[in-house]
């Protein structure tokens, strides 16, 4: 028998071994031509390089357009129209029934990861730092690891506010949130407050907590420079903790903030 060149491709992702299974048996059952089922480990029904004989064993070939689908279904001559249609049907309604689940997935998903996020910075909000926070501490006292967090603060943000507007106010947070993610690649960094960040790491002393804090002082410096001259200042305090396995998560964070807020507020007096 010779074949055209023309050949049909499909994979259809599902959810569930057993709708695959079923989805199978039924176009089978229907006459469709169904190269490959499941395979072990594998959610999904291949209908794949199904070759289309130029004589008429295979006289329809349906293209069923659904979101994320694209799949031609390839019937013998002498299947009955009836089996076709319920072949068909079947099919269109699994993989709707699919595309649905997929798209709840993926807002479920998005909206999971916006309630974690803070939306001007795209860096962790308050309630992820709490979070992600407790088991970076919790990890740390079970190993006996040393924790160092920084608080930083962005210098006469007000000022900014007031003088060049809210929205250049944004731009200056957004700005630093951009530094602080691109310097603390290992670090957990979030916006806890309004103009304040933290900075969270596991065996990492004051000195490379300092240094590094003072790389991103400059690269903001020399960003907000265009916009806002003689801005993009920060100010930071650092505490650091030996961690005991006999401790507590909670109440070590708690200490943590605490020394470090203490910090930043001694460095934010002496700079006033």
């Amino acid at each position: 028998m010779k074949y055209a060149d023309r050949r049909s491709q499909v994979v259809v992702q599902l959810s569930q071994s057993a709708q695959a299974k079923s989805i199978s048996q039924g176009l089978a059952q229907a006459g469709l031509c169904v190269v490959d089922e499941v395979k072990a480990g594998m959610q999904a029904l291949l209908i794949t390089d199904l070759p289309l004989p130029e004589h008429q064993d295979f006289d329809a070939v349906i293209g069923i357009g659904i979101p994320n689908y694209q799949v031609d279904l390839c019937f013998a001559a002498d299947v009955p129209t009836s089996e076709v249609v319920t072949a068909s049907q079947l099919l269109t309604k699994l993989l709707s029934q699919q595309s649905r689940l997929s798209r709840m997935k993926k807002k479920k998903q998005h909206w999971k990861k916006a309630a974690l996020t803070d939306p001007l910075t795209q860096l962790a909000n308050r309630r992820a730092w709490e979070r992600r926070g407790l088991k970076l501490v919790t990890n740390a006292l079970r190993n006996n690891l040393v924790l160092t967090l920084a608080i930083i603060d962005v210098n006469h943000l007000k000022q900014v506010n007031r003088e060049h507007g809210l929205p250049m106010g944004d731009w200056l947070l957004e700005c630093l949130g951009q530094v602080l993610k691109s310097t603390f690649k290992q670090q957990l960094v979030a916006r806890i407050g309004g103009d304040e960040f933290a900075v969270l790491g596991v065996d990492i002393s004051i000195k490379e907590m300092s240094d590094l804090i003072n790389m991103a002082q400059d690269q903001f410096t020399q960003m907000v420079q265009t916009k806002l001259p003689g801005f993009g200042k920060i100010s930071f305090g650092i505490s650091t903790q030996q961690c005991r396995s006999d401790g507590h998560a909670t109440e070590l964070l708690a200490s943590l903030v605490h020394a470090a807020d203490t910090q930043l507020r001694a460095a934010k007096n002496e700079r006033d």
